[in-house]
C-alpha cells in the first residue's frame, strides 16, 4: 500500500481524530471495489442465511484534507424522510419514487423506479433472480415505458437485476438494445471483469437464484454529465474509489424536489462492507457528498431507508465510530483475535441496534485493521 504525502498528512490528522474519539466514545462518530475474494465472503454468509506515528489529535487529521467532525451530529437512527407512492412531489403528481427494498437474503439492496408522466427510469436493481423478478413485476404494474435504467456502481446486488428490468413484457416489443443502460466507464468495466468469476462461484450456490447473465451498460457518461428523460434531468457525480467498490458515482435528480440515489455511500440502519482498503477514501468522500446534496431534499441510499442530508453524518459518525472501538481492540496491529473481533461485533451492535448486515462488522476487521496499520506505518 502506497500512502502519498498528502495520504500522510491525512492519517496524521485522522489519527489524532481517532485518539481523542477514544476519550470520548459515546460522543465521536465514525466503502471501492470489494475484491472478489472479499465479496465472495459477503455472500457466502448471506447465502448460508438464505439456505439455512505518535498518535495525533483527530480534529487537526482532517481539517487540512478539507474534512471535518463539527457538523457530524446525526446517528444512525435518525428520522428518515420516506416518499411514497402516491406522494405529490410539488410537479403535480410527478416524479413518483417507487423503492424496491429487497429483504435479508438480497442483502437488504435498494433499487428505484422513478415515474414520470410518460415512463419509468430505474435506478440499480436487486441481487436475486426472485427479488429482480418482484422489481420487474412492479415496474410492469405502472404500465408506462422503461425509459433508462441508471448504475450508481458496479456489485452484482445493485447490476444483476437489470436483465430482469429491461426484459420485455407481454405487452411490449422492447429489447435491451432499446433501452438506455447508463454508468461511468469504471462501472462497466468492473462489471466485465468480475462477472464470469462469480457466476462459475457462486451458482453452485444460489442455483436458480443466481442470475446467469448480466446486461451491460450500453452507454457511458463522464463526471458532472447528465441525461434527460421524460423532462427529467439527472446528473451523474463520479467519487471514484471511497465506498464500498472501486467505482461509486451519485445520480441526483436536478428537477424539484432535488433527490439523489448515492448507492453504496451509505448503508443507513444497516452495517456496511468495509473490508475495501478505502476507509479513509471513503470518509473524504462523504464530506465531498456533503456540499453536493445540501440543497437536496431527500436521499435515497443503497440499502436502508432514505432520508435526509444527516444520513450523510450518520455514515461518517458509524465510520467513525467503528475505527475508534477497532483501534482500541487491535492496538494498532495490522490483524485482530476472534475474541476481539466479537467485542468489535458486540460494540458496533450496541452503536446500531437492530442493524442489519451485522456478520460484516467482524469480516472487515482485519482489513480496515491493515489498511489502518500501513497508513500509520507510512506517516
Amino acid at each position: 500500500m502506497t500512502i502519498s504525502n498528502r495520504d500522510n498528512d491525512l492519517w496524521c490528522r485522522f489519527a489524532c481524530k481517532i485518539t481523542k474519539s477514544t476519550k470520548q466514545r459515546q460522543h465521536s462518530s465514525l466503502q471501492n471495489y470489494v475484491s472478489l475474494t472479499l465479496f465472495s465472503i459477503l455472500l457466502a454468509v448471506a447465502t448460508s442465511q438464505m439456505v439455512s506515528c505518535q498518535s495525533v489529535s483527530a480534529s487537526k487529521i482532517l481539517m487540512d484534507n478539507g474534512l471535518s467532525m463539527d457538523n457530524v451530529t446525526s446517528s444512525l437512527t435518525s428520522s428518515t424522510n420516506n416518499l411514497s407512492e402516491n406522494e405529490d412531489h410539488g410537479m403535480g403528481l410527478f416524479p413518483k419514487i417507487h423503492p424496491h427494498m429487497s429483504g435479508e437474503k438480497g442483502i437488504f439492496v435498494n433499487g428505484y423506479l422513478v415515474e414520470t408522466a410518460n415512463g419509468v427510469v430505474a435506478i440499480d436493481s436487486a441481487l436475486t433472480a426472485s427479488e429482480s423478478k418482484a422489481l420487474k413485476a412492479e415496474l410492469d404494474s405502472i404500465n408506462k415505458p422503461l425509459l433508462a435504467v441508471l448504475l450508481t456502481h458496479p456489485h452484482p446486488d445493485h447490476v444483476a437485476g437489470v436483465t430482469y428490468l429491461v426484459s420485455p413484457n407481454t405487452s411490449s416489443s422492447s429489447t435491451p438494445m432499446h433501452i438506455p443502460i447508463i454508468s461511468l466507464q469504471s462501472v462497466e468495466k468492473i462489471m466485465n471483469a468480475t462477472e464470469e468469476a462469480k457466476r462459475s462461484q457462486w451458482t453452485p450456490i444460489f442455483k436458480e437464484e443466481w442470475i446467469s447473465k448480466w446486461t451491460y451498460p450500453n452507454q457511458n457518461v463522464k463526471d458532472e454529465e447528465a441525461v434527460t428523460f421524460d423532462g427529467m434531468t439527472y446528473r451523474v457525480h463520479d467519487l471514484g474509489p471511497g465506498g464500498d467498490s472501486d467505482a461509486n458515482s451519485i445520480w441526483i435528480l436536478e428537477n424539484e424536489p432535488n433527490v439523489a440515489f448515492v448507492g453504496d455511500l451509505v448503508f443507513n440502519g444497516h452495517h456496511p462492507y468495509i473490508a475495501d482498503d478505502h476507509i479513509l477514501d471513503w470518509l473524504r468522500n462523504l464530506e465531498r457528498a456533503r456540499d453536493l446534496l445540501a440543497n437536496i431534499t431527500t436521499i435515497y441510499p443503497g440499502h436502508g431507508e432514505s432520508g435526509s442530508i444527516e444520513l450523510i453524518d450518520s455514515q461518517e459518525r458509524y465510520l467513525f465510530t467503528y475505527i475508534d472501538v477497532l483501534r482500541e481492540l487491535s492496538g494498532d496491529n495490522s490483524t485482530l483475535t476472534e475474541e476481539a473481533k466479537a467485542e468489535l461485533t458486540q460494540r458496533m451492535e450496541e452503536f446500531l441496534p437492530g442493524g442489519g448486515l451485522s456478520f460484516l462488522i467482524a469480516q472487515s476487521a482485519d482489513s480496515v485493521a491493515a489498511e489502518l496499520a500501513a497508513a500509520a506505518a507510512n506517516g
